[in-house]
């Protein structure tokens, strides 16, 4: 199974770096010295926290911690002496080392989380590609929202070659993926489209405006898909057919990456400005799920569908890799229910309430999905 749980790696060589030698060095330490893991996160977490934010002030990144100036000071101290941040009138900011030490903790930290099993489980469960899940619930920060945008982009760059052509949904996390993105030049040898239209939310939020940001920083070229997601079926037939729009949406059928969001049915079908009916039957058939104005009940089943002037199931099927990112433990339920559906080889890019919650759903279920895992 190949991607699961690894978003980046700089061992040396000659250290132990099998994930086995990794869990059982960090089982011995929490049993014989707990007291050294509990330092070590919290300090891994102080630096995560800053290069997340940075450059950021002792007060924002008390309060982002959910602690005291006080009680940070000494701790703050400490990694500027060891080399690992630097102060300004700007803020804090990690060094070349403190960026390095956070790269290289990344692999044991997952193991004090116990991510790596709970990331195997899942991807067997649903027969995923593989799970990326950092450490966190977006629910309660929007930190690790953004940690798990910089998870996405590192794992889609891990992925992108030359004669690609990606497309883009929309929506607040993939807005973070492309904010996250480390630049790097392909040449214009790499196409970004987005595969939907427009929902008349925050520009910043729309597939259009993601597909040209992530263009701009990969040095690729992107066509925009310039209509909004919500037009009738009458309507978008008619339009798909202007020369103009049927070229961009043949580039996107092409399409070898699909990045995608996932969203509460509810959620999303208020954010489509559908009518009270209609949110009665989304009810009433069960739906929990949505993408791309497909909507899935528990079971993994499309109960309903709205208009798209983007890509439709049939084409979405026939891309070469899905990376789906979503997380928060609350939108658990919709996830779990967009990816029992059939979809193809898909990478899942989430957090860890997500993910937990997520197992422990299809542990209280115990259908076929739980089954699974013993297949």
């Amino acid at each position: 199974m190949a991607h699961v749980g690894q978003i980046m790696q700089t061992r040396d060589e000659k250290r132990p770096c099998t994930e086995s030698g990794l869990r059982t060095m960090t089982e011995l330490q929490q049993r014989l010295v707990p007291e050294l893991i509990d330092v070590l996160t919290r300090r891994y977490t102080i630096l995560r926290t800053i290069s997340l934010l940075m450059p950021v002030g002792r007060r924002v990144l008390a309060k982002e911690m959910g602690t005291t100036e006080r009680k940070l000071r000494s701790e703050v101290e400490f990694l500027r002496e060891q080399g690992l941040i630097a102060t300004s009138s700007v803020g804090m900011v990690l060094t070349s080392e403190g960026q390095q030490l956070v790269e290289e903790l990344h692999g044991y930290m997952h193991e004090v989380h116990d991510l790596s099993t709970a990331e195997l489980m899942l991807a067997r469960c649903l027969d995923l590609e593989g799970v990326i899940a950092v450490p966190g619930d977006s629910d309660s920060s929007e930190l690790v929202q953004k940690d798990m945008g910089r998870a996405a982009a590192h794992y889609l760059k891990s992925i992108l070659a030359e004669g690609m052509v990606l497309a883009v949904s929309g929506g607040t996390t993939l807005a973070a993926v492309a904010s996250t993105l480390v630049p790097a030049n392909f040449n214009g040898q790499l196409t970004v489209v987005p595969a939907r239209g427009g929902m008349g939310e925050d520009l910043s939020k729309q597939a259009g405006s993601i597909a040209a940001k992530i263009a701009a920083k990969l040095n690729a070229n992107y066509r925009l898909l310039h209509l909004p997601d919500s037009l009738g079926e009458k309507a978008a037939a008619v339009v798909a057919e202007e020369p103009e729009i049927r070229e961009v949406l043949e580039v996107a059928r092409s399409a070898s990456i699909l990045l995608l969001g996932i969203g509460a049915a509810q959620a999303m079908a208020r954010r489509r400005h559908l009518r009270p009916d209609q949110l009665a039957l989304l009810e009433h058939v069960g739906a929990v799920g949505e993408t791309f104005g497909y909507y899935f009940n528990r079971q993994g089943e499309i109960v309903y569908v709205t208009p798209s002037t983007g890509l439709k199931l049939e084409h979405i099927k026939r891309v070469g890799h899905v990376i789906a990112v979503a997380g928060g433990s609350s939108k658990a339920e919709a996830m779990l229910a967009v990816l029992s559906y059939d979809f193809p080889a898909t990478t899942l890019v989430t957090d860890e309430g997500a993910l937990l919650e997520m197992l422990k759903l299809i542990e209280r279920r115990g259908g076929p999905l739980a089954t699974r895992r013993d297949d």
